[in-house]
């Protein structure tokens, strides 16, 4: 419904095949290659997934303990818990297909390089962007996926820097446990980069929750006495009794792997997927994942 109000193309996250119908086709490789996909998020799940089916010997390899990459955290906000679900598929979509995976392992150049596979598949993800912080405080400082993820307390009154879709539904999170939340956006408005549907729900549970929501506004650093520093309209101004700022502007790709094989000279093939080309939602990384594996 988001995409037909906003006269796109009617597509699936899970599925990239909705809507090109009669248009793609996975078909058997004529050679089978050696391939080894390193990151276990959406794009390099479905990367694997599609290599796999048309015939090359896969190995997934994944820092964490489990796989979902950052649908793992985009599962945890009110709502959003089916998400999960997709990796019951391709956890079973891996089996199926005999992909070897290897986690709890961080893949270096020098790694890739001794196995010399046929192709290297970068879905090595994005870092969150950072803010300068300036001054001395007793302030936490999170990024949005240890405020999802965190298992320690965090204090009552949080300051979250950025309205784009993480930060509000990091709000509903930490509102719906409890805490006092504050959403500060540099824009004029919040939920630039939601559909107008998922924006509208957000809205009307922000403001059931009480969440504050402080607009044009910009972050300047960390005050005294728990209290943060923001401008708006050009003029300075001190908001108190902050204990916890979470930074939720943004994730920068992180692709360093890639640079580091192309400066120790690795021979294969390499192929970037996902966020480590740009950052962008769970839809556009298993879009990626899935044309690449077809051109493979």
């Amino acid at each position: 419904m988001e995409r037909l109000i906003q006269e796109m193309d009617i597509t699936c996250t899970v599925n990239p095949m909705v809507g090109k119908e009669g248009k793609c086709e996975i078909k058997p490789s004529k050679t089978s290659k050696k391939i080894f996909v390193i990151g276990g998020g959406p794009s390099g799940l479905e990367a694997a997934r599609i290599t796999g089916i048309r015939g090359h010997k896969v190995t997934l390899f994944d820092r964490g303990d489990k796989i979902g990459g950052q649908v793992l955290i985009a599962s945890v906000p009110p709502g959003k818990q089916e998400l999960s679900y997709m990796l019951d598929f391709y956890q079973t979509e891996l089996q199926r297909l005999q992909i070897n995976t290897i986690l709890k392992t961080e893949i270096k150049a020098s790694d890739v390089d001794r196995e010399k596979p046929d192709v290297v598949i970068v879905a090595t993800g994005s870092k969150p962007m950072e803010v300068a912080c300036s001054g001395r405080s007793d302030i936490s400082i999170l990024d949005a996926s240890t405020a999802l993820t965190t298992s320690l307390r965090m204090k009552d009154e949080i300051a979250i820097i950025g309205g784009g879709q993480v930060g509000l539904e990091v709000a509903t999170f930490l509102a719906n446990k409890g805490h006092k939340v504050k959403i500060i956006e540099m824009l004029e408005d919040i939920g630039g980069d939601v559909g107008p549907l998922n924006r509208f729900h957000l809205r009307e549970e922000l403001r059931t929750l009480g969440v504050t929501i402080i607009c044009s506004t910009r972050f300047l650093g960390l005050g005294e006495n728990n209290s943060i520093e923001v401008e708006s309209q050009g003029i300075t101004r001190t908001i108190y009794n902050i204990e916890t700022i979470v930074v939720a502007i943004g994730s920068l790709p992180d692709d360093s792997l890639t640079e580091d094989l192309k400066r120790i000279g690795f021979r294969g093939e390499i192929v970037n997927v996902g966020d480590c080309v740009k950052a962008g939602k769970i839809l556009d990384a298993v879009a990626q994942g899935f044309e690449k594996g077809l051109e493979i």
